[in-house]
């Protein structure tokens, strides 16, 4: 219970709907049947298509920005270097964005929002088309200048609207934009929410954890040197290995992502194989490993001192990576991206909503976020709840048929209709007063109670390490 984890189903790249399922399912074992605490990255909170699937439906959003109060969910702190070359500490998802915005515009970097489309065109594509026509080529190229174009114009607007908190100016761009028909509607509403969660989240009470020293980070080209030494042996991919080598000597040094695949992307001129498919899976490992390891009160890499250990680690992570690419129908950016989000299905809400409605009680959540010195385990705070709960039922239950006999015996004494109202409206003040003393819930919560049988369900699956679709 309340371990620090960073999940790599979570990575911004996995965007198909079947990893964003499994994200889902992942997320769910984690923080309600484990107890654990999730630690996001920058990248996953801003850009990621899964946490920004919470962000089209209003229960889930709800149930997201709980997650964060209720410090279920927390953002890692790191530290970067702005235009001056100054250290500074990386402290908002604004900031976060505002900063990936500014290298953009000023050509320093060729960051990719994976999660909002309207900014997903890349700058590169036009080498992709080599093989095209030459009148073919022209038209193309017309096209990805005016996308171009587009996307430095949103992201200008972007800029302001976080820069000054204006919706109204984010609302007026946007408007002219739409009413000229050169911004879908789907892409305005989303730029509005998108602005709004990241303004929100950036305000809120947010729990972050504290900035690593640098010296005890594992950087993406120590992890990329790990692998290619490990896939350098006759039971591994010594060709994959090779190729990894020639990529990393023409990179000089990046520890960015996204120039790694934006660089493969021209190598493969509109080609795309078996081994080009595995290389995106190693930059993808090694990014993982290397984000995994920035962040503080999170087991990682970085506290092996063994190389040995280290490359068995990078297969571990490689060879889920690779699973979970298999069976969830992964999307390589070698390809064109899918426009899609996450539909939440209505017992995902259900059960979601429920969790939070118990790390909401008081005890449960002074057990969690409080001094925990008792050596309570999650499934014994869980099992404490549902005790509690059990007894107010018993109170409830034994209030309830006080009260029916009340009424009956009286109404009997009484006669006339207004004598009986007034029986009956005393009897439920005087219920409804010893319920709020002994902790009982109302008359009223005992006609509709099916939020509490809802947590009571919760509570069984978590005690039964089971997922709500009866899986373990």
């Amino acid at each position: 219970m309340n371990k620090h984890k960073y999940l790599k189903e979570l990575d911004s790249v996995c965007n198909s709907e079947e990893e964003m399922k499994h994200a889902l399912k992942v997320l769910y074992k984690t923080i309600v049947l484990d107890g654990d605490i999730v630690v996001l990255s920058f990248n996953q909170l801003a850009d990621s298509n899964f946490i920004v699937s919470f962000l089209n439906d209003e229960v889930m959003k709800k149930v997201l920005l709980k997650l964060f109060e209720n410090k279920r969910i927390k953002v890692s702190k790191y530290k970067y270097r702005d235009e001056l070359g100054q250290e500074k500490i990386m402290t908002s998802a604004v900031k976060y964005i505002m900063n990936q915005i500014e290298k953009i515009l000023n050509g320093e970097n060729k960051f990719i929002f994976s999660a909002v489309k309207c900014l997903n065109v890349s700058d590169i594509e036009m080498k992709r088309k080599s093989n095209m026509k030459r009148r073919m080529k022209r038209k193309m190229k017309r096209k990805m200048k005016r996308k171009s174009n587009m996307k430095r114009k949103i992201l200008e607007i972007l800029k302001k609207t976080l820069e000054y908190d204006d919706f109204e100016y984010l609302n007026d761009e946007l408007k002219s934009l739409g009413d000229s028909g050169k911004l879908p509607i789907e892409d305005i509403n989303f730029l509005k929410n998108y602005a709004e969660f990241l303004i929100r989240i950036s305000l809120s009470d947010v729990e972050y954890t504290q900035v690593k020293k640098e010296g005890d980070i594992f950087k993406f080209t120590d992890c990329m040197e790990i692998a290619i030494s490990t896939l350098n042996a006759p039971d591994k991919n010594i060709p994959l290995s090779q190729k990894l080598f020639e990529l990393k000597g023409r990179m000089n040094n990046s520890q960015i992502r996204s120039e790694w695949i934006e660089y493969l992307k021209v190598c493969t001129d509109g080609t795309i194989n078996d081994l080009k498919k595995e290389i995106e899976k190693v930059i993808d490992a090694c990014y993982n490993i290397a984000v995994e390891s920035s962040i503080s009160e999170v087991t990682s890499i970085a506290e092996l001192k063994d190389d040995d250990k280290k490359k068995v680690y990078f297969l571990e992570t490689y060879g889920a990576i690779s699973e979970n690419y298999e069976n969830t129908q992964h999307i390589y950016s070698l390809y064109t991206q899918p426009d899609k989000f996450l539909d939440f299905q209505e017992i995902d809400k259900e059960y979601w909503e429920s969790f939070i409605h118990i790390i909401e009680d008081k005890e449960v959540n002074e057990k969690l976020n409080g001094d925990i010195s008792e050596g309570l385990s999650w499934i014994d705070i869980i099992k404490g709840y549902a005790s509690r709960r059990c007894k107010k039922t018993l109170v409830k239950d034994i209030i309830n048929t006080l009260i029916l006999f009340i009424v009956n015996f009286l109404t009997n004494v009484f006669e006339n209709l207004p004598s009986k109202l007034l029986v009956f409206l005393i009897s439920v003040i005087f219920v409804e007063f010893f319920s709020y003393k002994l902790k009982a819930s109302n008359t009223f919560e005992l006609l509709f109670d099916e939020e509490k049988k809802q947590d009571k369900e919760t509570c069984k699956n978590i005690i039964k390490k089971k997922f709500y679709n009866g899986e373990n």
